[in-house]
């Protein structure tokens, strides 16, 4: 889908000249934010693209073609173009969701079994499935959101227009709606979202349009358009706080004069390269100052072999370097391995993945990239990633067709980044590969044919009939992949292709915890609204010794009660049954909610002061407070008939728990002593009574 504005103007019979001859193109897969104050014209442009307005002057095109003004094919444009109203209340009018969501595809003339499919795909893309006979006035503001989108997506949309996506929600819903644009763009939806929110635009497109009275004032990316004064000021609006803040730090020397982060996990890296001297990463063998090296994610690795690929593909030299401009814009330069080249025809190398010092068990792959040019006839396949790319020196683009292969796992199950039947390839890797084939096109076409040694890869292209294709592999990875979380979170066959910012942080907790959330947004996605915690193995002994194991509700959350317990109030959970040993919750009875030993320890003081509580005698108390373990006090404790601990000690837990989420759950609790035994028991009513 191309969508071009032509010197576009609209006045309204007033004389308001809303939209002043404005130019610019929206293409597939863009992922733009439309900022600019009240009165600037945003309302009035997504009236034009969904054809309620016509321009007074200037052309509008879609796909080359004149925008349709009436009759078939002005319903087809309405049915590849939709816009999400501000207030889903004006949007929204059947009585059930699934009947409201269904209604689209009814209308498309579609069979009953298709409308049955459409729906529910569509309701299963915005997570509301579990929703689908609520009534919709039951419904939450976020939730009417989310099914004002899927009423889109059941007629296959091509562009989303969403006027204020997040307004009027409060900061975990407007995080999860955040969460779910990205999902679909990463499908391969088109966006363009109209919003005053600088900061939200900032960190989330990643292009901008500001407006002012009818004017396009700047079209480009973030950084350049909101660190802009004259246009900021043009247009009425601030600088967002996090550019502000970098500003600062760049004044300061804390930061490179040429960065500009635009998300908190890229500030952070600067701190990080500040402490660490990881801004100096250049591959394997390379020292941080502060003693621990930093190492590059799998996504960097296959973004770099692929990059490393199409350079060679182009040049038809081999390459034994290959430098890849990382999401926050500092460059990392890793050696290319395995070489097969066939000029003109194919290009074959790997990147060995270094992790640094961080425990990671992918340490040490190489990950294969292959590139070559295929027939578009001859290129179907269902699992392919495709996007579009455009060619140096040419006005047309090129389809990129990523395949991936050994040892990359698929996904079987919903509530992951990628669809299920997809590769294991997160949006921020795939969005990387995709950039570091752009910078490999435009590196190599712009050397001499003599340098490039294939002359006719580039200006003789026929890019209707011919497409570029990167096969990725990881040999070894379905073995090591048994070994991770994938089989658990429902990845098949391999590893999963993972990174944000394309480095690894030697000793991080942070890719434990996104994975241990990953799952835990599984079990939502399957409509769950109850979840078992377990601390490790022995938890899920204990569900099963009960029978109340179900994989698809248990998630072994390690010692991060705290930060799970959040995560599970801001995804909708209501209950949460939270069973361990007697040495972890009676942690959770004091309000420990990270419960590794080396956070805080006061086991054995806090049965103590329980037993006193409950009459322990002087000498008793003494000899749980000397005990070696916990289940050696809870000996000494059964042995003089203070059982009341074990009671105290659930309810405590339970009650502190349900405070630290602030009543958002409801909080379930079992404790068990080494030997599986159930020391005691708290359910959902007695917590109300307790808390």
């Amino acid at each position: 889908m191309k969508l071009q504005l032509n010197q576009v103007t609209f006045e309204y019979p007033d004389g308001t000249r809303a939209i002043d001859a404005m130019s610019c193109c929206i293409n597939s897969g863009d992922k733009i934010a439309m900022l600019g104050a009240n009165g600037a014209g945003k309302s009035t442009l997504f009236m034009l693209l969904t054809g309620l307005l016509k321009p007074t002057d200037g052309k509008l095109l879609l796909d080359g073609n004149a925008y349709p003004t009436r009759g078939k094919p002005l319903r087809e444009l309405r049915r590849r173009i939709g816009l999400v109203f501000q207030n889903p209340e004006d949007q929204l009018f059947a009585m059930t969701v699934e009947q409201e969501v269904a209604f689209g595809a009814i209308n498309l003339g579609l069979t009953e079994q298709e409308v049955r499919g459409r729906t529910r795909a569509a309701l299963e893309s915005v997570a509301v499935l579990e929703l689908a006979e609520k009534p919709l006035h039951h419904l939450s503001f976020g939730q009417k959101k989310r099914v004002s989108i899927a009423d889109l997506l059941v007629m296959d949309v091509d562009l989303l227009l969403l006027d204020e996506p997040a307004a009027w929600l409060d900061p975990v819903s407007a995080e999860s709606l955040t969460e779910l644009l990205d999902t679909l763009h990463s499908r391969g939806c088109t966006l363009l979202c109209s919003t005053h929110d600088v900061n939200w635009a900032y960190s989330w497109a990643d292009r901008v349009f500001i407006m002012a009275e009818g004017n396009l004032l700047f079209d480009g990316e973030p950084a350049a358009g909101l660190n802009d004064m004259q246009v900021l000021g043009r247009a009425s609006l601030k600088r967002p706080l996090l550019a502000q803040t970098a500003e600062l730090m760049r004044e300061r020397g804390l930061i490179s004069k040429n960065s500009f982060p635009r998300r908190m996990h890229e500030l952070a890296w600067e701190l990080d390269r500040l402490d660490h001297g990881a801004g100096n990463i250049r591959g394997r063998g390379n020292e941080a100052s502060g003693g621990l090296r930093f190492g590059y994610t799998t996504g960097s690795s296959a973004a770099a072999a692929a990059g490393a690929a199409v350079g060679m593909l182009i040049r038809g030299r081999a390459l034994n370097k290959y430098e890849l401009v990382l999401p926050d814009d500092y460059r990392l330069t890793v050696t290319i391995t395995n070489v097969e080249l066939k000029p003109g025809v194919s290009a074959s190398c790997a990147v060995r993945k270094d992790a640094g010092d961080d425990p990671d068990i992918t340490d040490g792959l190489l990950i294969f990239a292959r590139a070559g040019f295929i027939s578009r006839s001859s290129s179907s396949q269902s699992a392919d990633l495709i996007a579009q790319i455009p060619l140096p020196g040419r006005t047309d683009n090129l389809t990129l067709r990523v395949r991936c292969g050994e040892g990359i796992g698929r996904v079987t199950r919903i509530g992951l980044p990628a669809q299920v039947g997809k590769p294991a390839l997160n949006p921020e890797p795939y969005n990387q590969l995709i950039k570091s084939v752009k910078q490999a096109l435009s590196l190599y076409s712009s050397e001499s044919p003599e340098q490039r040694g294939v002359q006719r890869c580039i200006p003789e292209l026929d890019t209707d009939e011919t497409e570029l294709l990167i096969e990725l592999s990881i040999p070894g990875g379905a073995e090591v992949a048994t070994k991770t979380y994938n089989p658990r979170l429902g990845i098949k066959g391999g590893i999963s292709i993972l990174g944000t910012s394309g480095l690894v942080r030697p000793m991080s907790e942070d890719a434990w915890q996104e994975s241990l959330l990953t799952e835990l947004r599984m079990v939502r996605a399957q409509g769950h609204t109850e979840v078992y915690f377990a601390f490790g193995q022995y938890g899920l002994s204990y569900l099963r010794e009960f029978s109340l194991y179900d994989p698809e509700k248990t998630v072994i959350i390690s010692n991060f009660v705290g930060f799970m317990l959040e995560q599970a109030a801001r995804l909708g959970f209501t209950h949460v049954l939270l069973l361990g040993h007697l040495g972890k919750m009676i942690k959770v009875s004091a309000g420990i909610f990270q419960t590794h030993s080396k956070k805080a320890d006061a086991r054995l003081e806090t049965l103590t002061a329980y037993a006193a509580l409950a009459g322990g005698s002087p000498d008793t108390l003494r000899l749980i407070y000397e005990s070696a373990t916990t289940d050696a006090a809870a000996e000494v404790i059964r042995e003089n008939g203070l059982d009341a601990v074990f009671d105290h000690a659930a309810a405590q837990a339970a009650a502190r728990a349900q405070q630290y989420v602030h009543g958002v759950l409801k909080i379930g609790i079992m404790i068990f002593d080494g030997s599986g035994r159930l020391l005691a028991q708290i359910k959902t009513d007695e917590v109300e009574k307790n808390g």
